[in-house]
């Protein structure tokens, strides 16, 4: 049997709910699982700094993230196994931040699993669009789904920004054939 951590991750500040539910591996580090969040988003580019802390603040103690010129104390994910943190008796929890400008928020949550088989990732399930990467933030989300969906725009670059994002145009079969490894 193989070991993994059956992971949700579910956006904050967000409604109705956007979140992606996937396995991976116990020696997966936290970057890692950055990566998996990145993918499941179907459209965010890892253009921005992350941490993953033990609480909802900016005050949270920083399990890992990116060090960087005005955070070089802050543990790099790529070095720290999320088994390091969460054991096959504990569940797992801490919040996922990601571009601090726009201050996306997720938690994450999930539990220790065996199954037969090995991989490096899989997607069970999720629902929703994630919010297009640079949108401002919750304000710019809303933002883009009344574009969206009504079509009305108060600023007609924002419609032609958009392309062809819906807030509910997510599937399960497309988005496994991009995270599956």
């Amino acid at each position: 049997m193989y070991p993994y951590f059956e992971l949700t991750v579910e956006l904050l500040d967000i409604s109705p709910r956007i979140w992606r539910r996937f396995l991976l591996p116990t020696s997966a580090s936290f970057l890692d699982l950055h990566k998996a969040i990145q993918a499941a988003s179907g459209c965010w580019k890892d253009y921005h700094l992350f941490e993953f802390s033990n609480g909802p603040t900016t005050n949270s103690e920083v399990i890992a993230g990116m060090p960087d010129d005005e955070a070089p104390e802050v543990p790099e994910a790529g070095v720290i196994a999320l088994n390091h943190l969460f054991g096959a008796d504990a569940e797992i929890g801490c919040i996922y931040r990601y571009d601090f400008g726009d201050c996306w928020r997720m938690k994450v949550s999930g539990k220790y699993s065996e199954l037969p088989y090995k991989f490096k990732r899989c997607l069970l399930d999720g629902d929703r669009a994630f919010p297009p990467e640079d949108c401002g933030g919750t304000d710019g989300y809303d933002d883009c789904v009344l574009v969206a969906t009504t079509g009305e725009d108060g600023d007609p670059i924002t419609g032609r920004w958009l392309g062809r994002w819906k807030p509910d145009d997510w599937t399960l079969e497309t988005a496994k054939r991009k995270f599956d490894r």
